[in-house]
């Protein structure tokens, strides 16, 4: 039997007639995952040219009222129609990523159980969150960046931007999503935080501004963030801060500065978040530290291997009441205190 790729080039048409009629038995069973990727990929054979469009879709998930995964990636989609995901109104997570949409329909507002969508990798540069209520959305690895439209309140929580080549997270205009608690814009390329980040933004708890190129936080950049409790900063070109960096992060819990270039442990700027519980200095080059800089310090946990810390200093600080004082992954073979990396790296 044959099996070269020419016998898959039939047109999207009959495709989707064909795999509609093998859904269509399939849906006595309360089937509730569908990657559809595996039924779409025979249309876009290297005989076919042709972008598949949503309006091919249209009708095709009449009846799956227990569908509830629907991922939709890596096919050669162009738009949504208004009737594309009738009959699947029960979807609580849609992966549309990595195809050629342009423009986002209000087909999607159908969907009133979605609570993950992925639109990562297409070709959208505005998305109307107003029209969006309480979604979790995915927008990672964007071809360009993005604006937001506002004519209604946004009651947008969750926003994930990575792995985007964002450089100015300004650009995005954040400080028009009132309601976000929490922001991830790991794996790009921004290099400052300035006063502009996340104005007007109060409710925010979480931030993830991991894995970037920033060098500097401009003082005040976070006031205000009086509900924020945790904030990601590891895997930066950090080398210290400025008075006023932190100041106003009454209720900031952790505080990850890991893998930076900061050289000096700074006790005055740090206490600026007061009630500071968790603090994450590992893979720095911190050369000294005073263990009674710690003897009045809202801190439970310091982690602060791997640094250039004499080992003296660090079998002081292993005194200090209150503070439990850890490493990370220490080689059994390299100089340590307690697994707490010292001396020369």
């Amino acid at each position: 039997m044959s099996t070269d790729k020419d016998d898959f080039d039939i047109s999207a048409k009959e495709a989707v007639t064909l795999y509609h009629i093998i859904l269509l038995q399939m849906q006595t069973i309360k089937m509730r995952s569908l990657l559809w990727m595996v039924l779409i990929v025979p249309v876009l054979s290297n005989k076919s040219t042709k972008k598949l469009k949503f309006g091919c879709l249209e009708g095709i998930f009449t009846g799956f009222y227990y569908l509830e995964d629907l991922n939709l990636s890596f096919n050669h989609l162009m738009d949504l129609n208004s009737m594309t995901f009738r009959g699947a109104e029960n979807l609580r997570s849609l992966d549309l990523g990595y195809n050629h949409i342009v423009v986002i329909n209000s087909s999607l507002l159908r969907l009133v159980e979605l609570q993950q969508l992925s639109l990562r990798n297409n070709f959208i540069d505005h998305i109307p969150y107003d029209e969006f209520d309480s979604l979790r959305l995915h927008l990672d690895t964007l071809t360009n960046n993005l604006t937001f439209g506002f004519e209604k309140k946004c009651r947008l929580r969750e926003l994930v931007v990575s792995h985007a080549r964002l450089e100015n997270p300004n650009k995005l205009n954040i400080g028009k999503l009132k309601q976000l608690s929490n922001l991830v814009l790991s794996y790009n390329e921004i290099r400052y935080i300035n006063k502009d980040f996340l104005s007007n933004v109060y409710r925010i708890q979480e931030i993830d501004l991991s894995y970037n190129r920033i060098e500097y936080i401009q003082p005040g950049a976070l006031k205000n963030k009086v509900h924020l409790k945790t904030l990601n900063l590891s895997h930066n070109f950090l080398t210290g801060f400025k008075y006023g960096a932190f100041r106003g992060l009454i209720r900031l819990n952790v505080l990850d500065l890991s893998y930076n270039r900061i050289v000096r442990y700074q006790k005055e700027i740090l206490e600026e978040a007061e009630h500071l519980n968790v603090l994450i200095l590992d893979n720095n080059g911190i050369l000294h530290i005073n263990y009674s800089e710690f003897s009045e310090t809202s801190l439970s946990k310091l982690s602060i291997g791997n640094n250039f810390i004499p080992c003296k200093e660090i079998s002081l600080l292993l005194l200090v009441d209150y503070v439990d004082v850890v490493g990370q992954n220490v080689d059994d073979y390299e100089e340590n205190v307690n697994g707490i990396t010292c001396g020369n790296k």
